[in-house]
């Protein structure tokens, strides 16, 4: 059993990537920066930093605290990022190669599952190149450009070189660089995994989920043949949408428009101090009657018109906004939990799941399995005992049919 601890920068990103463990003999855990200490005994530890929005500096300093925290405990580093780029990139894999001490850091962004691949050094989604999808004008962190060394030179002044380390061959001699790695399929992945093998506690090493995926083959061997994940068993489901993206937008109007019963918060709910007694009834009641219910912010352009023009009325600080909504989406939630009968938690965005994780206490989460690409099953565990049921999704993964499947999916069990 190979021990690696695994760096996240928000808490969906580091779910989807711990579940890649799960299944495995190994003993997989995934928490926050500030909720390390005690967890060291997992064999897989995945952390977030939460560090996604933060200035380039602090999330340089907030990722080399927590590699110097847990480096000596665990020999194989991975720092997990963003599958489509976003985020400090190159702030946060300087900060690993600089509290690990270690020269290489070998970088395999591609997610072939989810048809995101490095070819030529550039990331392409679905075939066009990354800042020509809908994803790029994310309103937070916004994608410029597809060439993979010119995002990371953005924020390090440390070398970037392209390699292909699917047919190259690999030294850790030579100056201290970062390595981007084409890689077009899982087999290409698999052989660039093989030819690092043998370096793995002298080196570092970064990508999305889907590299993860395949170190996960050689770090973590397979439970035994009939252990299988529980089902779930749920007569009420909670679905809590925060994010606001084309991509998450249009999976809620699919699952709407399917029938899965539905409420679109007011810019005052979700933006101001207060929520009102109303919607907790509302939102009670309508599990009470229907079993399920999705509570989001935006279902068209109209939603974030309103959305806009609340915050320019009360003067919010647009940089402020995301903490904001997370904050009243995880006490709407906590309250819901807390004075109705919720078997079953589904949360779409890192943001969202953060501010509900801090609003039930909760210590960190054990992945159980991955229901579809992208789309987890944990046990979220909380203090000072006690635990709950989630699915997780981040806000820019999945097909139309992503909510509806979530749902779904725990009619069926």
């Amino acid at each position: 059993m190979r021990r690696m601890v695994l760096i996240a920068d928000d808490l969906t990103g580091a779910l989807d990537t711990g579940v890649q463990f799960a299944g495995s003999e190994a003993n997989v855990f995934v928490t926050t920066a500030d909720g390390i200490n005690g967890e060291e005994s997992a064999d897989i530890l995945v952390i977030d930093t939460e560090s996604r929005h933060l200035p380039a500096e602090e999330a340089y300093r907030t990722v080399y605290e927590t590699v110097d925290c847990v480096r000596h405990r665990f020999p194989w580093i991975y720092k997990k990022t963003d599958s489509l780029l976003r985020g400090n990139l190159g702030a946060e894999l300087a900060a690993v190669l600089d509290s690990s001490g270690r020269k290489k850091l070998v970088f395999v962004p591609s997610y072939p599952r989810m048809r995101r691949i490095v070819k030529n050094g550039r990331l392409f989604v679905d075939g066009i190149p990354t800042t020509r999808t809908h994803n790029a004008k994310d309103a937070l962190n916004p994608v410029a450009t597809s060439v993979i060394s010119d995002i990371i030179a953005e924020q390090t002044d440390l070398t970037v070189r392209l390699t292909n380390l699917a047919t190259e061959a690999f030294s850790i001699s030579g100056e201290k660089e970062i390595l981007v790695c084409d890689a077009v399929t899982d087999d290409d992945m698999r052989r660039i995994a093989r030819r690092i093998l043998p370096y793995m506690r002298d080196i570092a090493v970064a990508g999305c989920a889907g590299f993860a995926s395949v170190l996960k083959e050689f770090a973590a061997p397979a439970e035994a043949a009939g252990t299988a994940a529980p089902k779930i068993d749920a007569r009420s489901h909670l679905i809590i949408c925060g994010s606001i993206n084309e991509r998450t937008r249009r999976q809620i109007n699919y699952a709407v428009e399917k029938g899965l019963p539905h409420l679109v918060l007011t810019p005052e709910e979700y933006l101001g101090e207060f929520h009102s007694d109303e919607i907790m009834r509302v939102i009670c009641g309508m599990l009470r009657e229907n079993g399920a219910v999705l509570v989001c912010t935006a279902r068209d352009d109209k939603d974030i018109v309103k959305s806009g023009t609340y915050v320019k009325e009360h003067r919010l600080p647009a940089e402020d906004l995301h903490i904001r909504i997370a904050k009243s989406l995880g006490r709407i939630t906590a309250e819901v939990i807390n004075t109705g009968n919720v078997d079953v938690l589904s949360v779409i965005g890192g943001d969202t799941l953060f501010g509900i994780m801090n609003a039930l206490d909760g210590r960190g989460f054990i992945p159980v399995r991955e229901i579809r690409t992208g789309t987890v099953q944990s046990v979220m565990l909380l203090r000072p005992g006690g635990s709950k049921t989630v699915l997780t999704k981040a806000g820019s993964f999945g097909d139309d049919d992503a909510i509806w499947h979530m749902y779904k999916s725990v009619l069926s069990g």
